[in-house]
């Protein structure tokens, strides 16, 4: 199956095409149509369950650790060994179950599924001229179609980007969810904001500058840039003549 990418469709950010070109353009990149495109898609999900893990950790424990659970579960300890005991109890805490790390890859995964689903219903939406529903959504994103539905090539690359990338990263997660070995190999830090830090935003767009860069979220256009640019020097010079107000009263 060959493979492409964005760039290989050499598309003219001020150019409109013909709007059933972005389904062209995804399922070229993807390697099948839009249909099975939703339909992995759907499917992918993270599916082990608490008990399947914990049976994987414990035959895992019993395999390859008896001498350190000797070692932990021995009362004796002087200084001398100190240092080696509380390694041995990191080691043996890595056979531990984290309902945690669980948690973590299947809330990641909805949160890039649903995303994904909802960039594939506007581009099959737009790409087969049926827009009625999602003029919402096309005004928030500021993707402007012309007369005949037609959409601009900027706009091509600001809603295939973030689709591809969140089948990607969902691809990602359930393989990684979905693998045994990962919950001995990786154990999520115990702080819950920082857990929250680790999953991507649940939308598909926000309108500032540090959002708008996101990979998985849809840029913001050239024209929400500039205007965010222009609020933010407003907002800028404000501040600066309420200082000098200040310092000089």
């Amino acid at each position: 199956m060959e493979k492409y990418s964005l760039s290989d469709f050499n598309i003219d950010s001020n150019v409109y095409y013909d709007y059933a070109y972005i389904i062209t353009i995804l399922e070229k990149i993807m390697g099948k149509d839009l249909d099975e495109i939703k339909e992995e898609v759907n499917s992918l999900k993270v599916t082990l369950t608490d008990e399947k893990i914990k049976t994987y950790l414990y035959e895992k424990f019993q395999n390859d650790a008896s001498e350190v659970k000797k070692k932990v579960l021995n009362d004796k300890c002087d200084h001398q060994d100190v240092i080696e005991r509380f390694c041995d109890r990191l080691l043996l805490s890595k056979y531990s179950f984290d309902p945690h790390t669980l948690d973590y890859f299947s809330s990641y995964s909805d949160i890039v599924r649903k995303k994904a689903l909802k960039l594939l219903n506007i581009i099959e939406l737009i790409g087969i001229n049926q827009v009625v529903d999602i003029m919402d959504s096309l005004a928030e994103l500021d993707i402007v179609l012309d007369f005949n539905h037609n959409i601009r090539g900027e706009d091509i690359v600001r809603l295939i980007e973030p689709t591809v990338y969140n089948i990607g990263e969902l691809n990602k997660k359930v393989d990684e969810g979905n693998n045994l070995s990962t919950y001995f190999n990786f154990k999520l830090p115990n702080y819950p904001l920082y857990r929250d830090e680790m999953l991507p935003s649940e939308s598909i767009f926000i309108k500032d500058l540090y959002h708008g860069r996101i990979p998985g979220n849809v840029p913001i256009s050239k024209r929400q840039e500039d205007e965010l640019f222009d609020d933010y020097g407003k907002n800028a010079k404000a501040w600066a003549k309420t200082i000098f107000k200040f310092h000089n009263q």
